[in-house]
C-alpha cells in the first residue's frame, strides 16, 4: 500500500517540477504503519475545518522551499 501510494506522490512531484525524483522502495520497517489512510471529511464533518490546499499545491510549495532552501533552516557556513 505504501509503496502504491509513494509511487503516486512521486509522480504528482515530478508534473510539478518536471524532475525525476529518485525513489528507493524497500519492505517495511519495524514500527511503520501497515496501512495509513488519509482524508479531511472528518475534520471537516467534526470541527467545520476546510483543507485549503491540495496535495499538488502542497507538494509544489515544499519543492519550492527546498529548492531556495537546500540546507534547510540552517545555513551552508
Amino acid at each position: 500500500m505504501f509503496d502504491h501510494l509513494l509511487f503516486w506522490l512521486s509522480l504528482f512531484v515530478y508534473l510539478l517540477i518536471f524532475q525525476k525524483l529518485p525513489v528507493l522502495t524497500s519492505g517495511r520497517r519495524p514500527g511503520d504503519a501497515e496501512v495509513v489512510y488519509a482524508s479531511t471529511e472528518k475534520a471537516e464533518r467534526e470541527l467545520n475545518w476546510k483543507a485549503k490546499y491540495s496535495i499538488d499545491d502542497m507538494c509544489r510549495d515544499q519543492w519550492n522551499w527546498a529548492s531556495k532552501n537546500p540546507y534547510g533552516y540552517e545555513t551552508s557556513d
